[in-house]
């Protein structure tokens, strides 16, 4: 019995040791990972942000959004060591600032303060006004440009709704992710290297946004690795109206605004669209847009033979970029109308209602007085992307009369009849410059521009 007791009372100082051993361990953990207090690792981290900024150069890239109604705007920032910034920027907000009508792209530039303050973590802070950058925070009404004057389209005194302070979330492989303080918009700062001229920098980008859409191509199809589509609409305004081909626009509709940046495009936000994840995109040489999250997924308009048969559409026909037997043809027609003092100003393609067919009308002047000589066809695509014209023995009242003075002008339609073409553009995104180059004789050529 006693050594049993002497067992017990020898596992329980045992036991009493390890319990104290581990309580040392654990102290001295605690004390490593909490050595600093809130306050000061809050402050370190914040300083970390501010040399980061202003590393290589301080300058980036701000992929800036004031809303989630509105397009996405490109700023260039350069942060300096004494809590100056550089904010240069172009976007018809800022012409209107100026004193424009908000309806071209204006470059500014101007310096104004910054710094990262503490809060409940590190804030990116542009405490001190500027006119380039706070336009989008400012509590005013917005004036856009409608019509032929400028007319206020919002009038309840929020303006913008952007923010100009920031939470600074994470630093990745030069990018910075930032939510808006106010309005919890996330976006991105990316670091800029070798830009010495912000101008020429925005100024291409802003060429790049000029030449990636049109409004004149009301649809694009956002074309999924699965073979699925989306319709786009309003891609133009860079904020697009998506819903899946074949659904239901009303209830299947959803909206995203977008940026373009020196790359291509990218969204505000990831899409995660039948269990892809696409966001970035980059512009290829033919125009299509190719997202970099799958190297898959496409943005174009569709095929282009069925834009040359969308009965919304108009097409004119460029004398310029045609050739052979279109170009000879067309200075023949022009010719014999000379004699009789009529001139054609150009050759239309548009669908007609009325007659529930296409027509292509010779729009001629003769002094002061304009005639409208109309032919009539019906069109199909053919294979992947040709088109084939069927013409009717003759045209409207006027145009009869116009075969008699012009013998050209049936010669040009019956090149035309019957004949497929195939279609070809520059770019697959905005094709508002067509070519038909004739599958029979290929010097046949009729370029066609979107009116």
């Amino acid at each position: 019995m006693k050594m049993m007791n002497k067992i017990l009372k020898n596992s329980a100082l045992l036991l009493l040791l390890a319990a104290a051993l581990g309580m040392s361990s654990c102290t001295h953990e605690v004390d490593e990972i909490f050595d600093e207090d809130a306050v000061t690792r809050l402050e370190n981290k914040s300083n970390e942000y501010k040399e980061l900024l202003t590393a290589n150069g301080g300058k980036w890239q701000l992929e800036y959004y004031a809303n989630t109604g509105e397009q996405g705007y490109i700023y260039l920032m350069t942060f300096h060591d004494d809590g100056s910034v550089t904010i240069s920027a172009s976007n018809k907000w800022i012409n209107q600032v100026k004193g424009g009508e908000g309806k071209f792209n204006t470059f500014a530039s101007e310096n104004s303060a910054w710094d990262v303050i503490s809060d409940n973590g590190p804030v990116l802070s542009f405490a001190s006004y500027n006119t380039i950058f706070h336009l989008f925070a400012t509590p005013e009404d917005i004036q856009e440009l409608s019509g032929s004057g400028q007319t206020s389209t919002d009038q309840t005194g929020y303006g913008h709704e952007g923010d100009y302070e920031f939470d600074l979330m994470k630093y990745s492989g030069d990018t910075l992710y930032l939510e808006g303080k106010k309005h919890g918009l996330d976006m991105i700062m990316t670091r800029v290297a070798n830009v010495d001229d912000d101008e020429a920098f925005l100024s291409d980008v802003n060429a790049k946004a000029s030449a990636l859409f049109s409004s004149k191509v009301p649809t694009q199809f956002l074309t999924l690795p699965n073979g699925k589509r989306y319709v786009i609409s309003g891609a133009s305004t860079y904020v697009m109206t998506m819903y899946p081909e074949g659904g239901d626009y009303v209830t299947e509709n959803f909206s995203m605004n977008a940026i373009v940046t020196p790359l291509g495009l990218s969204f505000r936000e990831p899409l995660e669209l039948e269990g892809y994840t696409v966001r970035d995109f980059t512009r290829l040489d033919d125009g299509t847009l190719l997202c970099r999250q799958d190297n898959a997924t496409t943005i174009t308009s569709g095929a282009l033979n069925q834009l040359m048969c969308d009965q919304s559409l108009v097409w004119r026909i460029d004398v310029a970029r045609s050739g052979g037997q279109i170009t000879t043809l067309l200075e023949t027609i022009n010719s014999q109308l000379k004699s009789r003092k009529y001139k054609v100003s150009y050759v239309q393609f548009a669908y007609n209602a009325t007659e529930q067919c296409y027509t292509m009308t010779f729009f001629t002047t003769k002094g002061t007085n304009t005639f409208k000589p109309t032919f009539y066809y019906t069109i199909e695509p053919q294979g992947e992307n040709g088109v084939k014209m069927d013409f009717r023995e003759t045209g409207d009242a006027t145009a009869v009369n116009f075969l008699k003075w012009s013998p050209a002008m049936q010669d040009f339609v019956n090149v035309l009849d019957g004949t497929v073409m195939t279609c070809s553009a520059t770019s697959l995104l905005a094709p508002v410059d067509l070519t038909l180059t004739s599958t029979a004789n290929a010097a046949d050529v009729m370029a066609l521009s979107l009116q």
